[in-house]
């Protein structure tokens, strides 16, 4: 038997009762083959990088898994087959890490960063006098170079030519 991690993400609008029992049930799988579950993580729901489905949001569980070839490839059948599954990822491990994942560590030292609320740490920024004052703007016609002059000169004797009325060497 082998060992795999496997990571699903169920649709956010399922409770999370729901998402329970349908991780005993793929983890039942798994058990009534004969494999064992090593680790199980619930990590919450979560917002995910894109719209999966019309989904921002998901449920993601965590396996850890001694089982078969045949009994894996069924627990990917069944995953894919359910509807409340978005996304599934199973890969293979060479030894099980007991203690636990990153994502489960990293949500205990959220609580260590304190309340941010008032945004206190920031003090008081007042007018930002260290920016400077920004220079006066100069008018678009002194920005304008020599050439630029010359076509807008230009333009003006071409819409009087275009005015004037036109005539015909061949009706005098």
């Amino acid at each position: 038997m082998r060992l795999y991690e496997s990571v699903f993400i169920a649709r956010q609008d399922i409770s999370s009762q729901q998402v329970e029992s349908m991780a005993d049930e793929f983890a039942g799988i798994i058990t009534n083959a004969g494999g064992k579950i090593h680790k199980r993580e619930y990590w919450g729901l979560r917002s995910l990088a894109y719209r999966i489905k019309k989904n921002r949001k998901g449920h993601y569980i965590m396996f850890n898994l001694e089982t078969d070839g045949a009994t894996l490839k069924e627990y990917e059948r069944i995953m894919g087959l359910n509807e409340d599954v978005l996304r599934f990822l199973n890969i293979r491990l060479e030894e099980v890490d007991e203690a636990p994942s990153i994502i489960m560590q990293n949500k205990g030292e959220r609580s260590d960063r304190g309340d941010r609320g008032d945004r206190g740490d920031r003090g008081d920024r007042g007018d930002r006098g260290d920016r400077g004052s920004r220079p006066p703007r100069q008018e678009a016609a002194a920005e304008a170079t020599p050439a630029e002059e010359a076509a807008a000169e230009a333009k003006p004797a071409e819409a009087a030519a275009e005015a004037a009325p036109a005539t015909d060497s061949s009706e005098e």
